[in-house]
């Protein structure tokens, strides 16, 4: 018999629930119908939701699919001169919060509709304009944004506290611990505070030392990671918890443990890859009780952090970006010079937004490298096309090379980073 954790009632098949142990918000796979009834499971989704909201600007940045299909997040953005709003979405694509449209009728009868925004929008506008005006002549005009890049601000402060984060942070650590099939007497305590929704300043606090707790394999990879340690001699029990391998916290569970030595290790990627990783963490009893009693946020560790994750999604969004560009363009002109390739892709970099805040993504150093089967203009054989990063602190430019290997045809472009 399985009960729930949060009111006791039994688990049956007429009130159980599918639970993201992390929240599917911040691209959680792992799950458990043996954890909350239907009940409270809708009951405690307000703790996702102030946990969705805090990490919001990270979330709409990232172009992976979530475990359950929905809208993804999207940042309100506001031109300072203007006070024109533009959405940064996943993969750092802009787009206008509102295109303008102006209604032109002709003398003559027709209708003539000059629209301003961008692609995409201008794609869906016509196709409902031509189901609307079937067999009547219509004009559309597309004016290119001119502002589809501007220096934008935030619309909207950004902050974490870890007094908003703390209940939602703690269901995580309760629902991993008892998907380990841990003893749930040892949490009764902690549950007793989800119950009341009260915030224990001792019970978690930031937690950024100077070495890797998760050593990550790949220096691109993003992880989320769930660590529960049961210290029988030191009678702690506790959890740590990192968000996309930045928001990083520990959650004290039980400081007065009486149970046996425990240690729980959840890894995945955020395409939900779950994976093994070399963990290292810890902590003695005067350690966890220090760190608890912290009152300094490490504020330069966590900008760090969170500047180094910025940077992976700014490399992912370019890669992908002229990857799938690169590809559709030889896909559909298979006989293109090297030539003209070159003057697509300069088009392309056009289209990749800049901004105050996204130029601040800019500052992590950072490499990227992919090769793509060209044919040459020699027509005897394929050269390899690289794109790689140039890392010198700050990316600065991306260096484009391809080399034919039946000829000496050997070309080498460089386009700066718009800033």
């Amino acid at each position: 018999m399985v009960n729930c954790w949060f009111c006791g009632t039994e688990i049956t098949t007429e009130n159980e629930s599918v639970e993201h142990i992390i929240p599917n918000a911040v691209h959680g796979r792992l799950k458990s119908k043996n954890l909350l009834c239907l009940n409270c499971n809708n009951q405690l989704s307000n703790l996702d939701s102030i946990l969705d909201k805090s990490l919001k600007p990270i979330t709409a940045l990232i172009d992976e699919k979530k475990d359950r299909k929905g809208k993804s997040p999207r940042l309100v953005m506001k031109e300072p001169k203007t006070g024109k709003k533009f959405i940064l979405g996943s993969a750092f694509r802009f787009e206008s919060f509102n295109p303008d449209i102006i209604k032109t009728v002709h003398k003559d009868g027709k209708i003539e509709y000059n629209f301003q925004g961008d692609m995409k929008q201008y794609k869906k506008f016509k196709e409902n304009l031509e189901k609307k005006y079937q067999g009547k002549e219509i004009i559309v005009t597309n004016c290119r944004e001119e502002e589809i890049r501007p220096r934008l601000t935030e619309d909207n402060d950004w902050n974490i506290s870890i007094g908003d984060l703390f209940l939602p942070l703690l269901k995580i650590a309760i629902n991993y611990y008892l998907h380990c099939n841990n003893d749930i007497s040892h949490v009764n305590e902690v549950i007793d505070l989800i119950k009341s929704g009260n915030f224990i300043e001792d019970k978690s606090w930031y937690y950024y030392p100077a070495y890797d707790v998760v050593r990550k394999e790949e220096k691109c990879e993003i992880l989320n990671s769930l660590v529960i340690i049961g210290d029988q001699q030191n009678k702690i029990l506790y959890c740590y918890i990192s968000l996309y391998g930045s928001f990083n916290f520990v959650i004290c569970l039980n400081n007065n443990y009486l149970g046996p030595n425990v240690k729980n290790i959840y890894t995945s990627k955020i395409n939900g890859e779950e994976v093994q990783r070399e963990v290292n963490i810890d902590l003695s009893r005067e350690t966890l009780k220090k760190l608890l009693n912290e009152c300094i946020i490490p504020t330069k560790n966590m900008s760090n952090s969170v500047t180094d994750l910025i940077g992976i999604l700014r490399s992912q969004a370019i890669h992908t970006h002229l990857k799938i560009t690169l590809q559709g363009f030889i896909r559909k002109n298979p006989n293109k010079s090297i030539n003209e390739i070159w003057e697509i892709v300069e088009l392309e970099f056009d289209e990749i937004p800049t901004s105050d805040w996204v130029n601040w993504l800019l500052c992590v150093p950072h490499e990227e490298h992919w090769e793509q089967n060209l044919k040459c203009d020699c027509g005897h054989d394929r050269f390899s096309f690289n794109l790689s990063g140039i890392k010198d602190g700050v990316i600065k430019e991306i260096t484009l090379i391809s080399e034919c290997n039946a000829c000496d045809n050997k070309s080498v472009s460089n386009y700066l980073v718009p800033i």
